[in-house]
């Protein structure tokens, strides 16, 4: 509180001594105020025509430009037959792939198509929906609604083609055709 009240004593003689300045001081004089007179532009020789009556003149239409020559080929052109190579799905492998990258098979749903013979995506490709489901219920368990989608994911995967079965992947909903 001390510090305080110290502080702003000395303030004030400061304030009285620096700011208001002593009478023995010549007044300060008025300061004048600066005024800014705008340079005054040449007035343009010609006026531009007003906008509305540039819109109102009629203009002539461009030129048509003439139709390109076609000129006929002497020679046909001779036909090239492209023969396009199908992949061949690979044999059955002896190491068994990971069927649970097909969409619908989990480890015990893999267990079973194991326990069916079925280790690869080649077989898998090559079963039938009926001894899929077959192999199923041997196993105990219950029918997967997405099993008619799952040959045809294993020919992706089978074929080596892992961006087209995610891309067929994104087309399906829990392993279905929507």
């Amino acid at each position: 509180m001390l510090k305080q009240r110290l502080l702003v004593a000395l303030f004030l003689w400061a304030y009285e001594r620096f700011g208001r300045g002593s009478a023995s001081e010549a007044p300060e004089a008025e300061i004048e105020p600066i005024i800014y007179e705008r340079p005054v532009r040449a007035q343009p020789q010609h006026e531009p025509a007003p906008i509305a009556a540039a819109a109102s003149t009629p203009m002539a239409a461009p030129a048509p430009t003439p139709e390109p020559v076609v000129e006929a080929v002497p020679s046909p052109i001779p036909e090239v037959k492209v023969e396009v190579p199908v992949p061949e799905v690979k044999a059955a492998s002896a190491q068994p792939d990971d069927l649970k990258v097909i969409e619908g098979i989990g480890p015990k749903m893999e267990k079973a198509l194991h326990a069916a013979g079925i280790k690869t995506f080649a077989q898998l490709a090559q079963t039938s929906e009926e001894q899929i489901t077959a192999a199923i219920k041997a196993a105990g368990m219950r029918f997967a609604p997405s099993v008619p989608t799952w040959a045809e994911q294993a020919t992706y995967a089978a074929k080596g083609d892992f961006a087209g079965l995610e891309a067929f992947q994104k087309t399906l909903t829990a392993g279905r055709r929507d």
